[in-house]
């Protein structure tokens, strides 16, 4: 290396030579003249910026570079009259600029400090003679992104190491890295579960189909000779971001025009802190305002317990993401820093969490699709109300079906966000066609919600008034004598158990759910107790199939001398349970009015597979499935004077099923649309079919 050049010069002068044998001019050198200005670029929303930085401020860093620039350009200026005092200096200045030999050039030094190759030399050829090759023969150029540091990223994504990620991490990783043209129906996108291969292949396709080559921004850290880059938990890449989902963050993928390398002095506080153990000293929450550092606490506590850098890393982003799940932040950032001060270690880490707060009011208007059923919802929310996590919102909707609006408070338990309280004070007006009859609610409610081993467990008490009146006037007399209010004061328990990987169209996984509710010892007129259950297990099969089981079933017992209300009692049918009739309109009726059951069953098998020939394969054709079903149920009142064996014995009686096949629209994972062609058998009397094509749209079906 010549006497009085920094290493950095020393590496762009060799990289320039070798580009000078490519490109006919020997001088090349003489003109390039590094830009060391950082632009300053202000963090997009949903940005999250994970930094070592050997600076504590970005001011710091960015006067740094100006008093660098400004004495490079006072040890250049006597030159440059001497340099462009020929024309032909003049125009080969020119054609390193129309040719962007002088990004190029900037591109293979940022290659130099980033793979630091024994000769470099050699190395600099070979990218050169690898790009030529690619130009000439109309070949794809070579990836410099490689397979390790594709596993890298993914591993960023994944730190709980299940081998998958979310379809939103997977898009935003991919914008991230660069590609444009993303494949919006990967393998795995109606699971909403990418696997590691699928990201990879993704990954590599989408870098191949860039029309020019690519390099990577990698961060560069300070270089010293004998010193490696400081190294995250990205391989071979710098990591910017331990966001798994960085909505809008910044590109790792760019053009050679958009890249910089900064040559900075290296601090003799930085070394590398990858695999050697180190301390998290302090960290800071910046940016909070009517929010109470104690309920941070407890959010943020793993942090210290961290050994290594990875690992600040992982608990760093779990932490994150426990922030944001508070529902009070609108975005978080993470930094870490090494320590400075007095009582700063060695290997001692600082890490601020720059938070920005939701605003006290905000408003929604959106959508709900129910069970064959759509409303319009506008909702008022005040997050955060006294500054622990709490939240308080109104809501109002308007559906085809059903009207409603209620105001609900929400607490989580500090520490804790899964064991929480809420009060609800609300208004419910239902119309019920099936039944002629219209439905009025008006109650109260408190919830405890917890996790118990592997299960979520709600306790719940409600007290409301019931109003029931006539939707028509052909109402037949059983549904008049119903009309009227009453009070129920109820005790409910609920259990689940969820193992499925969508909820909306699982592929595996089972779902246990028990329900459980006492009416009539807390007050009010309407006395019984009601007991139900829902059990699912689908399992994935040969050639993208999934076997799909589901039972469903329900008992409600009087308790005492009166007879269940009408609004109590269990309904079936319809396209979301027994496939092939109508929307509950089978088991008891009177004069055509549908008046429920106080003991039912249905269970359904359902096979999921590809469309025919798979058109839209990687692409919207994913989203569809097509559907064999075979369905079976049935619905009575039961005299329990009788026993458990009479029972059982009536359920068994006159049993409805129907079978059938059609298309699922999986619309992401917020309902699902089916149209099919069903065929009903064991129609019994009264019972109301619907015989041939039948449209259903939910969120829960058989």
């Amino acid at each position: 290396m010549p006497a009085g050049v920094s290493w950095p010069r020393y590496l762009r002068m060799l990289g320039a030579s070798v580009l000078a044998m490519f490109a006919g001019a020997q001088t090349v050198h003489q003109y390039y003249l590094p830009d060391l200005s950082i632009p300053e670029i202000p963090p997009k929303p949903g940005e999250l910026r994970t930094e070592l930085r050997g600076y504590k401020a970005r001011e710091e860093a960015v006067a740094a570079l100006q008093q660098l620039k400004a004495e490079q350009s006072n040890s250049f200026k006597h030159d440059d009259a001497e340099k462009m005092a020929t024309q032909r200096e003049k125009d080969a200045a020119d054609y390193l600029k129309k040719h962007k030999i002088i990004e190029l050039m900037d591109n293979l030094t940022g290659m130099l400090f980033f793979y630091r190759p024994e000769n470099p030399r050699e190395f600099l050829i070979e990218q050169l003679e690898q790009l030529k090759i690619s130009q000439q023969r109309g070949v794809k150029g070579p990836n410099l992104f490689n397979s390790a540091n594709l596993d890298s990223v993914f591993g960023i994504l994944d730190p709980a190491n299940q081998n998958y990620i979310t379809f939103t991490q997977y898009k935003q990783a991919l914008t991230t890295l660069g590609i444009k043209d993303i494949n919006e129906c990967p393998e795995g996108v109606n699971e909403d579960r990418i696997s590691h291969d699928t990201f990879k292949t993704e990954a590599t396709q989408g870098l191949q189909r860039l029309k020019s080559f690519v390099f990577f921004h990698t961060d560069f850290r300070p270089y010293s000779p004998g010193r490696r880059p400081t190294e995250l938990s990205m391989g071979t890449v710098h990591a910017r971001s331990l966001d798994p989902l960085p909505m809008r963050g910044p590109e790792l993928g760019v053009q050679p025009d958009d890249i910089e390398a900064p040559e900075i002095d290296p601090e003799p506080k930085q070394e590398v802190l990858e695999n050697k153990d180190v301390v998290v000293q302090r960290v800071h929450i910046d940016g909070l305002g009517r929010t109470k550092e104690d309920l941070l606490t407890y959010e943020i506590s793993e942090v210290f317990r961290a050994k290594n850098l990875i690992d600040v890393m992982r608990k760093s982003h779990e932490a994150r993401q426990k922030l944001l799940r508070l529902g009070i932040f609108r975005k978080v950032e993470v930094v870490i820093d090494t320590s400075r001060g007095e009582d700063a270690l060695p290997n001692g880490l600082d890490v601020t969490f720059e938070v920005t707060e939701l605003r006290r009011m905000t408003g929604s208007y959106n959508t709900m699709v129910g069970n064959n059923e759509g409303s319009m919802v506008l909702g008022l929310k005040l997050p955060n109300v006294f500054g622990r996590a709490e939240k308080m919102t109104f809501q109002f909707s308007y559906g085809t079906k059903e009207t409603s609006y209620g105001l609900s408070f929400f607490k989580p338990q500090p520490g804790n966000f899964e064991r929480n309280i809420s009060l609800n004070v609300y208004k419910v007006t239902g119309q019920f066609p099936w039944s002629s009859l219209r439905e009025t609610d008006r109650g109260v409610s408190g919830e405890l919600s917890f996790p118990l081993w592997k299960t979520n467990q709600t306790l719940k008490w409600e007290g409301v008034w019931r109003e029931l009146g006539c939707l028509a006037r052909t109402a037949s007399f059983a549904v008049r004598e119903e009309s009227g209010h009453s009070l129920k004061s109820s005790l409910s328990h609920a259990m689940v158990i969820d193992t499925r990987n969508s909820s909306i169209l699982p592929r595996k996984g089972g779902l246990l759910k028990i329900h459980q509710e006492l009416a009539g010892y807390t007050g009010g007129d309407a006395s019984f107790l009601k007991e139900d259950f829902e059990i699912q297990l689908n399992k994935t099969l040969f050639w993208d199939s999934v076997l799909s089981a589901s039972l469903w079933g329900g008992l409600l017992l009087p308790i005492g001398d009166k007879p269940t209300s009408i609004a109590d009692r269990f309904y079936l049918g319809g396209p979301t349970s027994i496939r092939g009739f109508s929307m509950y309109s089978m088991g008891p009726q009177s004069e055509g009015d549908y008046l429920g059951g106080e003991g039912y069953w249905a269970g359904g098998l359902h096979l999921y597979t590809p469309l025919p020939f798979r058109p839209g394969k990687g692409g919207f054709g994913d989203l569809f499935r097509t559907h064999f079903f075979l369905n079976a149920g049935n619905l009575c009142n039961l005299n329990y004077g009788e026993g458990p064996q009479a029972h059982l014995k009536k359920l068994a009686e006159c049993i409805r099923w129907s079978y059938g096949l059609g298309i699922v629209l999986r619309l992401g994972n917020i309902a699902r649309l089916e149209l099919n062609y069903c065929i009903p058998m064991g129609v019994q009397s009264g019972d109301r079919i619907c015989d041939g094509i039948q449209f259903g749209a939910g969120i829960r079906f058989l």
